[in-house]
Formats: structure tokens, sequence, C-alpha cells
């Protein structure tokens, strides 16, 4: 069986000197910020449903959804499009 020697914790300096095969190679620059503050985007979620109650035991309920959705400056991918959706349902109540 292959030996291992364990030396103590890696310390601050011994990263920073780049002695133990670690490296520093990430920056805390954040002078860049603002620029993905200035996303702008639009949306819209409308709903509208309805329900009619048949008898003293069952409904029948209708829904229709639309959702929009643009985004003018995106970073990592063009989110934008919108969708429709719709429901049917009958409801046995107790």
């Amino acid at each position: 069986m292959e030996e291992i020697e364990l030396g103590g914790p890696t310390t601050d300096d011994e990263i920073t000197a780049g002695t133990n095969d670690f490296t520093r190679d990430y920056s805390y620059d954040v002078s860049e910020i603002d620029d993905y503050s200035d996303i702008e985007m639009k949306s819209l979620d409308l709903t509208v449903g309805a329900s009619y109650k048949i008898g003293a035991h069952f409904a029948v309920s209708a829904e229709y959804t639309y959702l929009y959705y643009n985004e003018a400056e995106y970073y990592l991918y063009d989110g934008s499009g919108d969708v429709q959706f719709g429901s049917l349902s009958v409801s046995y109540i107790f």
C-alpha cells in the first residue's frame, strides 16, 4: 500500500506563493459591477378562470393563462418569449 504523507494544514502564505499547487486565479475586483445592474426586462402574467356549479355535487372549470417575458439586455442567453395554456376540469363536491 502506498504511503501518504500529510504535512499539516496549508497556510494562506503557501496558497498565495503557489508552493502547494494552489494558485489564486480569482479576483475580488468589483469595479464593473454597475454594468450588471442595468438589466431591462418586461413581463406580463395574465390568468382568467371561471367555475360553474352543476347540481349539488359537480362543477366545471376553465382557465386560460398567458405569460410574456422580454429581456432587452441579456447576459447569459436570451430568455424572451411568450407561452399560452389552458385547462378544463370537472370537480366532484362532497
